[in-house]
């Protein structure tokens, strides 16, 4: 039997099947009181201009029997900050194609509830055996068919990237990744969620790599402005 995460999970039902999601919202210790980590504001696919001043990034850590999700999100004068993380549990009873819907529709229904921008996934995995491969690649599959539906920009880094960008190690173990993942978003207690908690290393992985592409883009009409006037010199 699953272990129950906060808060418990809800029963949601879409397209006439029922499956269990187990949802955590981010929350933080502040004041001494307990305070949800919102969005200061919402955004929708169909304003453009939200979405230029909103990034979220979902990261997602596919398997078969638990997909963890985990979303940052960055405002243009903020820095990055946890949005949701979760875990999505399929029931062993359950026929495979069942499984691999319930693992869609949890994603579909996050993507639905928080509108991420950009999805991120790690680009290998590791598996103990040919049939577990062959599993855990039809639930990866599964996960950027629920992201190219919507339409979203898929990214894949791989796991020594993902390591690296959060501890700075590439060797580093699951505990470490956990500890630096809720020190980073300023999440306490830490997230102990195994695949929420990689899912949000993804993101973050990706929201450092958004980083260095924004600095690289502000620099990059300076340094050819320089050589105009090199040249023209």
């Amino acid at each position: 039997m699953v272990n129950l995460l906060y808060p418990p999970p809800i029963k949601l039902k879409q397209n006439g099947s029922v499956f269990k999601l187990r949802v955590m919202e981010g929350w933080r210790l502040r004041y001494g009181k307990e305070e949800p980590i919102l969005p200061a504001v919402t955004i929708r696919r169909d304003n453009p201009e939200s979405a230029g001043r909103l990034m979220r990034i979902l990261g997602i850590d596919p398997g078969i029997g638990v997909t963890g999700y985990g979303m940052v999100e960055k405002m243009a004068t903020d820095g990055w900050r946890l949005r949701v993380f979760g875990e999505i549990p399929t029931n062993v009873s359950d026929p495979f194609p069942t499984r691999l819907k319930s693992i869609f529709d949890g994603l579909r229904d996050v993507m639905d509830r928080h509108l991420p921008t950009e999805v991120v996934l790690e680009s290998t995995f590791l598996a103990n055996n040919v049939q577990s491969a062959l599993k855990l690649g039809q639930a990866r599959g599964v996960a950027l068919l629920a992201a190219a539906m919507v339409p979203l920009p898929i990214f894949e880094y791989g796991p020594t990237a993902v390591k690296m960008a959060v501890v700075g190690y590439g060797r580093a173990t699951k505990h470490q990744v956990q500890q630096m993942v809720s020190r980073l978003l300023s999440h306490t207690p830490v997230i102990t969620a195994e695949h929420a908690a990689d899912a949000l290393a993804i993101a973050l992985c990706h929201a450092h790599s958004a980083n260095f592409r924004t600095r690289l883009q502000a620099t990059l009409p300076s340094v050819s402005s320089n050589r105009q006037r090199s040249k023209s010199e």
